[in-house]
């Protein structure tokens, strides 16, 4: 993981903060405990403390168990496996579901856009 992977997952974690802060204002007499930001979500199901999104990419105990999806091409280098579970359901599907959300309550999320 680079500065750009970090940058990503921040941008599209402002994008879902947006869309948690609007389910909390229409919703107000809950609580929603456990609707975390990326950081938060980190530290407390894996006790980090990590208040650096890159950091937290790279020292992560989670994301370490998690191997990126790669092929090895001809040319013995490697690449996005693109076609894997990952990129064609669970990215998609979760961004999906955050997209339709933020339009249900009119909200924008210009990094999932």
């Amino acid at each position: 993981f680079d500065q750009l992977s970090a940058d990503c997952v921040k941008r599209l974690d402002d994008d879902y903060t947006t869309v948690r802060n609007a389910i909390r204002k229409h919703f107000p007499d809950r609580a929603f405990k456990y609707m975390l930001d990326y950081l938060a979500l980190e530290r407390l199901t894996h006790k980090s403390s990590n208040n650096d999104t890159l950091a937290s990419l790279k020292d992560s105990q989670q994301l370490g168990r998690i191997k990126t999806p790669t092929e090895q091409l001809d040319d013995g280098t490697y690449m996005l496996a693109i076609h894997s579970r990952f990129f064609t359901d669970d990215i998609p599907y979760g961004i999906l579901i955050a997209k339709w959300i933020a339009e249900q309550l009119n909200v924008e999320v210009p990094f999932i856009d």
